[in-house]
């Protein structure tokens, strides 16, 4: 398994290379060994789409963030051609509060690092559902995971059908891809935190959503605490397959990419929301 170009939708990871499903390979790698290699090329992908030591990203940015009703934090955005497809970033950071327009640290913890393909779904509409092929949990969990400079354990490996939802005529988009989820612990307890959900197209078609489109998508997204705020960046590309022509494609990306802040944190307020009547609802039980 060549895994240099794991993240461009050209080279998606075939079946035969996974472990533990029927008849693999015997040069098949370890559920760590894929994880390892899926963080270090998302790392990658991260330290040029937005550079940790200052330097000015190679990206091309937009001039103007965005703001929407939910979110008090700007959302920035820019784009580049990486392993020849159209990627695009979106940057935002969140102060660390469980409030309306932002999030805590747990809360997006909670969303994102467990059960993230779930979430998702509650908050984002075009998600029509998913399906869990396969998955290697206890197989990364707390794994350490060799990274140079750094120090990371595994969350999970999980293989999914992802399935969204088009504006008719057009057919629902199918996406099978592996997910892989990480930590960071070499981080101060106190202050720090930060883990990446790097997500890879596989090249095969399960029959789980039979009138879905084979489509692709990629992306990277990695949640750290800064001071006292949240930073949430998140690179992606994807090709919806059918009859709609790439540059088509392209040019919607950067809208939805970025109205998914807005998304996830009205849900969130839902939820805290929710969780505060549920806290309420016990105290009048116990008195």
């Amino acid at each position: 398994l060549h895994l240099i170009h794991t993240l461009s939708l050209h080279d998606a990871l075939p079946i035969s290379d996974y472990p533990h499903l029927p008849t693999p390979p015997p040069t098949a790698p370890s559920a760590p060994f894929l994880l390892t290699s899926l963080l270090t090329e998302a790392l990658s992908l991260l330290s040029s789409a937005t550079p940790r030591d200052g330097n000015r990203s190679s990206w091309t940015q937009q001039r103007k963030p965005r703001h929407y009703q939910n979110s008090t934090a700007p959302v920035h955005l820019s784009s580049a051609s990486y392993n020849s497809g159209t990627w695009v970033c979106r940057r935002s950071t969140h102060r660390n509060a469980a409030e309306r327009g932002t999030a805590s640290w747990p809360e997006f913890e909670s969303a994102f690092k467990t059960e993230h393909t779930l979430h998702e779904q509650e908050f984002t509409p075009s998600v029509c559902g998913f399906g869990k092929v396969a998955w290697w949990e206890e197989a990364v969990k707390d794994v350490g995971l060799e990274i140079p400079h750094e120090q990371w354990k595994g969350v999970s490996l999980e293989l999914l059908e992802i399935v969204h939802g088009l504006p008719r005529p057009l057919r629902p988009r199918s996406f099978a891809v592996l997910q892989g989820i990480a930590e960071r612990v070499d981080v101060d307890a106190e202050g720090g935190g930060e883990f990446v959900v790097v997500t890879v197209p596989v090249d095969v078609k399960w029959n789980l959503w039979a009138n879905a489109v084979p489509a692709r998508y990629a992306a990277v997204e990695r949640f750290r605490r800064v001071g006292a705020d949240v930073e949430w960046i998140m690179a992606t590309a994807s090709r919806a397959g059918g009859v709609l022509p790439g540059w088509v494609q392209d040019m919607s990306v950067p809208g939805v990419v970025a109205k998914d802040v807005d998304l996830y944190l009205k849900w969130e307020a839902g939820q805290r929301a929710r969780r505060a009547e549920e806290v309420a609802a016990e105290a009048d039980i116990e008195e």
